[in-house]
């Protein structure tokens, strides 16, 4: 199963094989939804009107109401931090709803947090919130325009900027999907786009899923872990990796398509690259556990 996500072909792919991969793609992610209301998680120490709130999709008043009665109180069980971490996730601030429902392992000291917290992890709705789907209509649509699984580009996002439209790094990368100014600059000559910035997610997703696009078909042959390792650290760093190590490569300079993908990302030479590497296909593995019938039912 990890040969079909990683993917790769001794030649660039044909329109037959974009086509078809396309459909592929669109299988895997285009039919997903966001979750559902009766799908989240219930608040367990909140006050019944925080929970009717929440339960009703009244996010932002929960939010306040819950704030309020907290003010004088610190988040010291694992049921207050699920609480605090699943009305973060409603008012749509994922960067720390996933901090403290990733970190819920790490407190759960006695037997009874034990056992809320397993609970906790056979519930769907828990594995949504950990993997959620903002801006899911944008990110489809760049996604499948550049044939690309919409939940691959998901995986992406939740590692570079955790879902920040206005995220900027050291180095300058702005945006959903961090890209560099000079970077962007050439894709939007290459598209035409006059006028974009990058921390609108709509211009961002454009320019980012058109960079993945390349760097996977017109680059790596359809190599989803050199793809991502280029997009981290740059295609001219993963072509000498390649050419270093020549059992990644066939007699005629192209990347090998029975290559040993998952050793090749464990030899990446840069600690940041390998680990983002892993990250954001760790990413794409929960989230096709958790949104696709057809891996779900695979691994069960």
């Amino acid at each position: 199963f990890w040969t079909r996500l990683i993917g790769g072909h001794a030649d660039a792919p044909t329109t037959e094989q974009r086509n078809f991969e396309r459909k592929e793609r669109q299988l895997l992610g285009a039919r997903i939804s966001p979750p559902a209301l009766s799908e989240k998680v219930p608040l367990v120490t909140a006050s019944r009107e925080v929970r009717h709130l929440f339960a009703i999709g009244e996010y932002e008043q929960a939010w306040r109401k819950w704030l309020g009665s907290q003010q004088k109180k610190k988040v010291t069980t694992i049921a207050d931090q699920l609480s605090e971490g699943l009305l973060r996730f409603g008012v749509g601030d994922y960067m720390a709803s996933i901090r403290l429902l990733s970190t819920l392992d790490l407190n759960a000291r006695t037997w009874t947090e034990r056992k809320l917290l397993s609970a906790i992890r056979g519930h769907h709705g828990f594995w949504q919130s950990m993997y959620p789907l903002p801006a899911w209509d944008s990110v489809k649509k760049q996604s499948l325009e550049n044939c690309l699984d919409p939940l691959l580009v998901m995986s992406l996002i939740r590692k570079e900027s955790c879902f920040v439209s206005s995220a900027k790094s050291s180095a300058g990368a702005a945006g959903l999907m961090q890209l560099m100014p000079a970077t962007a600059g050439d894709i939007a000559r290459s598209l035409k786009m006059n006028n974009y910035s990058l921390t609108e997610p709509q211009d961002n997703l454009q320019l980012g899923t058109w960079y993945l696009r390349w760097a996977l078909y017109d680059r790596f042959s359809n190599n989803s872990a050199l793809a991502l390792a280029s997009y981290n650290a740059g295609p001219g760093a993963v072509s000498k990796w390649l050419r270093n190590s020549k059992k990644y490569m066939d007699n005629d300079g192209k990347e090998a398509a029975n290559g040993d993908w998952d050793l090749f990302i464990e030899e990446i030479p840069y600690e940041e690259t390998r680990e983002y590497v892993k990250a954001v296909l760790g990413n794409y593995w929960s989230y096709l556990c958790t949104y696709s019938k057809e891996v779900s039912d695979e691994v069960r």
